[in-house]
């Protein structure tokens, strides 16, 4: 709870991350909150639905990654809706994976694109521009372009040495309090402190904090680890909102008001602008599915059709793996033939 007991408990393996997306579409006009957690015993990635009174798993199968995550961040497509995964890798993985209602209330999850930095990543997060911003310990925290289908586009927000971090950047998190008052919080691990970024002016760097435990004369947060922000009011101790900051030494978590981080740093939070109308589009359903191309990201693209003579069921559709060769595929969309 917001007072910081346990209410419930969920097994989950060794969960080294999680994140939650609030009020997913699904089918049916389901909505959900959908909980994805990074399980490290088989590098699983696991999916729960938050019931209100503790999380329920609805993964409709294992979903292995095949890498060690370290960090995980949802976010929701503007245009359609989509709930899409970024799984982060102790060896610079960026996985995006879409997850999707599998029907039974079970969500599954597929790939769509996956990017390599260097050294490892600690932890993401996504803004309301659709903008990932990722830690990469070492060397800084980058900015990429969520959407599957735009450049990646990386740039470097801030650097150790080079900029306003003493030497390891662990933790992320973002703010919305309206137009004026977006900001991106990091974790500067080694310093003890979190810095303040202003992504509407490219990341300009707007001040430290340390964080203490409640209580006069308590010892401040010595390594400040994984970050979450919630801008919403949450009750009088929290009226903008709420910073939630792991701290590594202590093994438990701290719950800082947004509005006390304002006042101390002579900032102002804002208030979350409400939340805008999907479109109304008319979608027409599709009858048939391809199975996907092995590639990752935009790797299918231009298809055309073999009409069979004399018997339609036994067409063809002929499509291009960009990335890799050609596919042809029966009317059921299954695969006759790659080259």
């Amino acid at each position: 709870g917001i007072d910081g007991k346990r209410v419930a408990t969920t097994p989950a393996g060794e969960v080294a991350a999680l994140d939650i997306a609030s009020g997913v579409r699904l089918g049916a006009g389901r909505v959900a909150d959908v909980v994805a957690a990074v399980d490290t015993t088989g590098h699983f990635l696991r999916l729960f639905q938050n019931t209100g009174a503790g999380l329920v798993e609805v993964g409709a199968r294992p979903l292995p990654r095949g890498f060690a995550g370290e960090g995980i961040c949802l976010y929701q497509h503007r245009l359609d809706g989509s709930l899409h995964a970024f799984i982060v890798g102790d060896g610079g993985e960026v996985d995006q994976q879409v997850i999707f209602d599998a029907g039974d209330g079970k969500l599954d999850a597929r790939p769509v694109r996956r990017i390599n930095l260097p050294s490892p990543l600690k932890q993401c997060v996504v803004d309301n521009n659709g903008q990932v911003f990722a830690s990469e310990e070492t060397v800084g925290i980058w900015r990429f372009n969520a959407d599957p289908e735009a450049d990646v586009s990386a740039t470097l927000v801030d650097a150790p040495r080079l900029g306003h971090i003493a030497e390891e950047v662990s933790g992320l998190a973002v703010h919305d309090g309206g137009p004026g008052h977006q900001w991106l919080f990091a974790s500067d691990a080694t310093a003890g402190r979190i810095n303040i970024y202003d992504r509407e002016k490219d990341g300009a760097y707007l001040g430290s904090f340390q964080v203490s435990a409640p209580g006069e004369g308590a010892e401040t947060v010595k390594e400040p680890g994984l970050l979450f922000a919630d801008s919403r009011p949450l009750g009088d101790g929290f009226p903008a909102g709420v910073l939630l900051v792991n701290d590594e030494d202590g093994a438990n978590t701290k719950l800082v008001s947004l509005a006390a981080i304002g006042k101390a740093l002579g900032l102002d939070p804002g208030k979350p602008a409400p939340a805008a109308e999907p479109p109304k589009v008319v979608a027409v359903t599709a009858r048939v599915e391809t199975v996907p191309a092995g590639s990752y990201g935009d790797a299918a693209d231009d298809p055309a059709i073999w009409a069979h003579p004399t018997d339609p069921a036994r067409s063809l559709v002929i499509a291009t793996d960009k990335k890799a060769g050609l596919y042809v595929y029966d009317m059921q969309g299954q695969v006759v033939q790659f080259l």
